[in-house]
């Protein structure tokens, strides 16, 4: 519910529709709940990240010793928003370079630890 009135708001001003990440680790087995939703809406040059998680839904008790352990709650919607930025006198070529990149997935996500 709280992603379908998300995208109400994101297609009302130009972005697309948010995109969910894929998490089936982070999903009860058959229950069709999951601890964590996120995804992305864009519109090929600004995004806005949302994401929903509740560790209570992880049925092995790890997400809520997680958050014990370093003070987090254990439910909230986070919310995100980034752009790329350009000088108006490049954004006409900015915009013919990345079209070769539209529509890919994007790659594997990757930490610095």
């Amino acid at each position: 519910m709280i992603f379908d009135a998300a995208n109400r708001v994101a297609q009302d001003a130009g972005f697309g529709p948010f995109v969910h990440d894929e998490s089936p680790e982070h999903c009860g087995k058959g229950e069709g709940r999951c601890r964590l939703l996120s995804g992305t809406a864009t519109d090929g040059v600004q995004w806005v990240y949302l994401s929903i998680q509740d560790r209570a839904l992880d049925p092995t008790g790890d997400a809520v010793d997680e958050a014990e352990d370093f003070g987090w709650p254990h439910a909230s919607i986070g919310l995100g928003y980034g752009q790329t930025v350009v000088r108006a006198e490049s954004s006409g070529e900015f915009r013919r370079a990345m079209q070769a990149f539209v529509g890919l997935a994007r790659p594997e996500a990757t930490t610095s630890d």
